[in-house]
């Protein structure tokens, strides 16, 4: 009976293990910011955008003014220090993330931005 349950426990472990895998070994979706809706709840997606401000009004989380053309966002970076230093304002990005809201506004919680060279 011992061994049954370190095999389920270990099953356990793995199978956690791998679903929070799934959302890296995935990709994204590529959208523009203009296509981005309510209907993309949940989804991961990578989006071209212009990082035109960043605010750090606690030390856990930095907020991305995210444009492209007549389009915008609110980015979320949680705790990332370094990249946040490294951001230049007005430079284009590739930016990784899932759509989300907050007080019901759509937001994109960001798992990795890329500079972009046109």
């Amino acid at each position: 009976m011992k061994e049954l349950s370190i095999v389920c426990l270990a099953f356990s472990i793995i199978g956690i293990l791998i679903l929070s895998l799934i959302p890296f070994i995935t990709t994204p979706k590529t959208l523009e910011l203009k296509e981005i809706k309510n209907k993309n709840l949940g989804e991961y997606v990578l989006i071209r955008a212009n990082i035109t401000s960043i605010r750090n009004p606690t030390k856990d989380f930095y907020i991305l003014n995210l444009t492209e053309e007549d389009s915008s966002i609110t980015g979320i970076l949680f705790s990332d220090k370094n990249l946040a230093k490294i951001i230049i304002k007005n430079n284009t990005y590739l930016i990784e993330g899932k759509i989300e809201t907050y007080n019901s506004i759509l937001q994109l919680n960001i798992n990795k931005i890329t500079f972009k060279n046109d």
